[in-house]
């Protein structure tokens, strides 16, 4: 690259880049910051000679940016609030003026859970606030917050990396879902009754896919798996309406148990009860908007759905996801 004289270098251009990045069309941009599309075009030549690099590349839907713009992307959107924060000192952070874009990715569970929650106060507190939910894998929440594709995650995290504020919105314990009027699921499952379903899982394995064939592979057993899907939703869908089953968070099941007529059942094993938290990156720690949605968002309570109980028949004092007992029968979820 370029050696660049900082004292040549008009911050300007980084609008430009963060609004190319953010919108994906340069007309799009050039109305965001109030400029022309020409002006905006000129701009970009500009950063292209600036950082040695193309930076964007003409597709037929959208500008794509390259390696090094997604690289840079997230240090340059800090670059900017850092100096807007910097030239607004005395100025006490008014959610009710910010008309920025905030990305939040999630799973279709969160989705459903949290985006009305997020989309009533913000309209409520922040209404020329845009927020634009993404759906996010759990596998790739945490690179896409470095690169700065996304704000805020939330969702489950199999190894939530260290340094990055985490917040635990709730715990969900798993459970074995089938329809109503199930011919073959007995009302408490042994190990062989599990492993003689036909089960659906999702297309990534989940931490609860990989300790259920973990404690089957350590009995000798496997289950026996007809159908993959990407979703919560359409693996639910499918349950109620066949004699598959699934194993997966109450969570999820709460949400649409009445309308798709689901029954729960505890599996026959101990299994770890499933966290939603919501992540975000330490450079954030002194983005005044991304630390108001973080505080909202955390005040979440659980859902109706009463995760931290145990199945029937559990003592009180077990922890949520605990087997009611020692024994590898249990019974019906309540």
């Amino acid at each position: 690259m370029n050696q660049i004289n900082l004292r040549t270098v008009d911050l300007n251009l980084l609008t430009v880049f963060n609004a190319i990045y953010e919108y994906g069309n340069l007309t799009r941009a050039a109305d965001a910051l109030g400029m022309t599309q020409p002006a905006v075009s000129h701009a970009l030549k500009r950063l292209r000679a600036m950082f040695d690099d193309p930076l964007f590349s003409r597709t037929k839907s959208r500008m794509e940016p390259t390696p090094f713009a997604h690289a840079v992307a997230g240090t340059i959107s800090d670059i900017l609030a850092s100096i807007q924060n910097v030239l607004e000192p005395g100025r006490a952070f008014d959610p009710a003026l910010s008309d920025r874009e905030v990305r939040i990715g999630l799973l279709d569970y969160g989705m459903v859970l949290f985006a009305p929650k997020v989309a009533a106060f913000v309209t409520a507190n922040a209404p020329s606030l845009k927020i634009d939910f993404r759906h996010v894998e759990s596998n790739r929440a945490v690179r896409m917050i470095d690169d700065g594709d996304i704000d805020l995650y939330i969702g489950p995290l199999d190894a939530p990396p260290v340094g990055y504020p985490r917040g635990l919105l709730m715990k969900s314990a798993p459970v074995v879902v089938a329809r109503r009027g199930h011919p073959s699921i007995p009302p408490r499952l042994t190990l062989n009754d599990y492993c003689a379903l036909n089960h659906i899982r999702f297309t990534n394995l989940t931490a609860i896919d990989r300790e259920i064939e973990s404690v089957l592979g350590e009995n000798g057993l496997v289950r026996r798996t007809s159908l993959k899907v990407p979703h919560y939703s359409s693996g639910l869908f499918v349950v109620s309406r066949s004699d598959q089953v699934m194993t997966i968070s109450r969570g999820p099941v709460e949400l649409y148990r009445e309308f798709l007529a689901l029954e729960l059942y505890a599996p026959p094993f101990d299994l770890a009860p499933s966290e939603i938290s919501i992540l975000r990156h330490p450079r954030t720690d002194n983005d005044p908007l991304l630390l108001w949605l973080w505080d909202r968002i955390r005040s979440f309570g659980p859902p109706a759905d009463p995760t931290d109980d145990s199945p029937a028949g559990s003592s009180p004092g077990s922890s949520p996801g605990s087997s009611p007992d020692s024994s590898p029968d249990s019974s019906t979820v309540a």
